[in-house]
């Protein structure tokens, strides 16, 4: 299975750490497909609810940490914008102390019927919501490389542009599925299963622990002024936004 072999080869060359949201999502899938594969063989009686609680709780699961590694994704690229980097940080954490306790809540809400349609179709409507949040957050990242030039380690690069292409496709053909229904099931599993291996295969073949070290430059190919004033414009960005977080940091102290 691709996704053990990510994790294996993660684990080896030592960048389990680096990428750790990465590794996690890879571990646990394999994890969610072992208990889902085994469940229908188990014997147990009420198998169908059963499997129905497990695969809302393990999505649930892949969904946070969908989360995390974009929130990971951001710290990576705005790492020598700590300040920029810290307004994001909160904006993230806000949004998870509100969305998880909505999101509980409104499971909680229905908690009476729990058959495996009704609970399927209630996680459905909360995963679409999260998966709609998530996937403005990557086009304003994508916007945001797009625009400034940066200079950037290759296995960033590398990642980020993955990541991309794997979030915005599972995400965008999940929400079709969810709102076209059974009839374009077919095709659209099978384009999920293409894009997870296509893309499980790029991150075996491009993260390398040289990477690490060698830089490259992303964005648009600006004339070297219009380089300077956008790349001082962000800095100025970082600068003022370092001043508030020390200021609110300072107020905080004195509290």
């Amino acid at each position: 299975m691709l996704s053990a072999a990510l994790a294996g080869r993660l684990y080896r060359l030592q960048l389990h750490r680096q990428y750790r949201y990465l590794f996690a999502y890879a571990l646990f899938s394999v994890f969610q497909l072992a208990v889902l594969m085994l469940l229908p063989h188990s014997g147990l009686k009420y198998r169908s609810t059963i499997y129905g609680w497990v695969w809302v709780v393990t999505e649930a699961v892949l969904v946070g940490v969908f989360v995390l590694m974009v929130a990971d994704l951001y710290g990576q690229i705005l790492e020598h914008y700590p300040g920029i980097a810290s307004l994001t940080r909160r904006i993230f954490s806000r949004a998870a102390l509100v969305g998880i306790p909505l999101s509980l809540l409104t499971l909680l809400l229905d908690v009476g019927d729990s058959s495996p349609s009704h609970l399927l179709s209630q996680f459905q409507l909360l995963q679409r919501g999260i998966l709609t949040c998530l996937m403005f957050l990557v086009l304003v990242m994508v916007c945001f490389l797009a625009w400034f030039p940066m200079r950037l380690n290759r296995n960033t690069v590398w990642h980020a542009g993955i990541f991309f292409c794997y979030f915005l496709s599972k995400s965008g053909l999940i929400l079709l599925l969810q709102m076209a229904g059974v009839q374009v099931q077919a095709s659209v599993s099978s384009s999920l299963i293409a894009i997870s291996l296509a893309c499980l295969v790029a991150w075996l073949v491009a993260l390398r622990p040289e990477g690490e070290t060698a830089e490259v430059r992303v964005g648009p190919r600006w004339s070297e002024e219009e380089s300077r004033r956008l790349l001082g414009q962000l800095e100025g960005l970082n600068a003022a936004l370092s001043r508030v977080s020390q200021a609110g940091a300072g107020n905080e102290r004195i509290r």
